[in-house]
């Protein structure tokens, strides 16, 4: 309820205080379970203890894939670079998504292993 919810406010207002910071009102949003919260780029499951990349990205880096393989110039190196630089940040926050990832990049990709 919504009186419980100003309870938790203040009392996580005063930890932020207590260790130095200070709260971004306008940034500040209560969000019931059903709704898709973002921070900082990952995406918090609706259990709030599990997290991902989310499917947008998945989507995105796929997409990525498709793209260097039906390219007529060729896979560059500096293409490699950056799928491998995604590849590793998808690994270190959501191993589920990386590994389809990766199965999809081995079939498509050989040069990536």
């Amino acid at each position: 309820n919504r009186d419980r919810l100003v309870g938790t406010k203040q009392i996580v207002s005063d930890v932020v205080k207590e260790e130095g910071f200070e709260i971004n009102e306008a940034k500040t949003r209560f969000m019931g379970p059903a709704k898709r919260k973002a921070i900082t780029g990952l995406i918090i499951e609706t259990d709030g203890e599990h997290y991902g990349i989310g499917r947008v990205k998945e989507r995105k880096l796929r997409s990525q894939i498709w793209r260097l393989v039906n390219t007529a110039s060729g896979v560059t190196p500096e293409d490699m670079a950056s799928l491998r630089g995604s590849f590793s940040y998808v690994r270190s926050v959501d191993t589920k998504r990386y590994n389809r990832l990766k199965n999809i990049a081995k079939k498509c990709l050989p040069s990536l292993n």
